[in-house]
């Protein structure tokens, strides 16, 4: 969740000066704000609620410069910490995975809607606890089809079946946002309630980060920070 205005304050440090990381997060004075979380690695599971021990596939989540995009407000300043932000996302055909086979036909499975949630603060403001709820869609047999609602969150763990051919179960766990570093596991799970892929059972887990902001600064990019900083000047006044 890296603000626009840290890596532009980056680029006016003094020349010479020795390359520093920012915090990704900085609790409460980052919120309200508007943020990203780029995926790094995950997976995509389907198996069956009613027979678990059959499952379909697992597949790679589709992280190809791939982002969550979403909104925190101001946190509430309830205990622990700084308290709780909600959480806002929304997103547009995020593709999430794509499966080869399933039951016959490829699969595409995405994100698309409004969804929310919250980061909960933990009592010393250095890590948070995420969960937010998103709407789940998969493009089967030429057809969009709505597999429901599917919570992401970093603090519950969950379970599923893996390798059809000799299949075992498979656990995964989150962990909470590293304010200093980014790092977030998120998993989530869902069983479809209705049509075709009804009593399938949608498991992801996933590394999401956000890494700190760390900039070089000798005088040329000074220069052209000052120069991004006219242009800003000459499009506002043609803009007036």
């Amino acid at each position: 969740m890296t603000s626009l205005y840290k890596m532009l304050a980056g680029v006016f440090l003094l020349a010479g000066a020795t390359p520093t990381a920012f915090a990704s997060i900085v609790v409460p004075g980052d919120f309200p704000g508007l943020f990203s979380m780029d995926l790094i690695v995950g997976a995509f599971a389907v198996d069956s609620s009613l027979a678990p021990e059959s499952p379909v596939g697992v597949w790679d989540l589709d992280v190809n410069n791939r982002n969550i995009l979403f909104s925190g407000s101001a946190f509430d300043g309830s205990d622990p910490g700084a308290g709780t932000s909600t959480l806002n996302v929304d997103s547009s055909n995020h593709i999430i995975a794509t499966a080869p086979n399933v039951f016959g036909f490829a699969a595409t499975f995405f994100i698309d809607g409004s969804g929310g949630g919250s980061l909960v603060d933990n009592e010393t403001s250095t890590a948070g606890h995420w969960n937010m709820t998103v709407p789940l869609y998969a493009e089967w047999n030429g057809l969009i089809h709505d597999l429901g609602d599917i919570t992401l969150s970093t603090d519950n763990s969950i379970s599923y079946w893996v390798n059809p051919g000799s299949p075992f179960e498979q656990t995964a766990t989150g962990n909470i946002m590293n304010y200093q570093t980014g790092d977030a596991v998120f998993v989530g799970q869902t069983t479809v309630q209705s049509g075709p892929f009804v009593g399938l059972r949608i498991s992801t887990e996933f590394l999401g980060n956000d890494p700190p902001v760390a900039v070089p600064v000798p005088a040329a990019i000074l220069l052209f920070g000052s120069g991004l900083l006219g242009l800003i000047g000459i499009a506002k006044k043609k803009a007036t």
